[in-house]
């Protein structure tokens, strides 16, 4: 892996999430992406948090 431009797989194993979690960057200008697995976390990201996958105004956990 390499730390400079980890992709979204790369930050769930980091963080010891699921497969099928979803990974959200934060941008300095309030926006929030979802990355495939395969997406680099964009150099502009001030932060990154994995979020289970949801549906609005539902979740797939039922």
């Amino acid at each position: 892996m390499n730390e400079d431009k980890p992709t979204a797989t790369h930050l769930k194993k980091q963080v010891n999430a699921k497969a099928s979690d979803w990974v959200m960057a934060n941008k300095p200008n309030g926006e929030v992406v979802r990355l495939a697995d395969h997406e680099l976390l964009p150099k502009d990201a001030d932060s990154f948090s994995v979020t289970v996958p949801f549906i609005y105004g539902a979740s797939r956990a039922r």
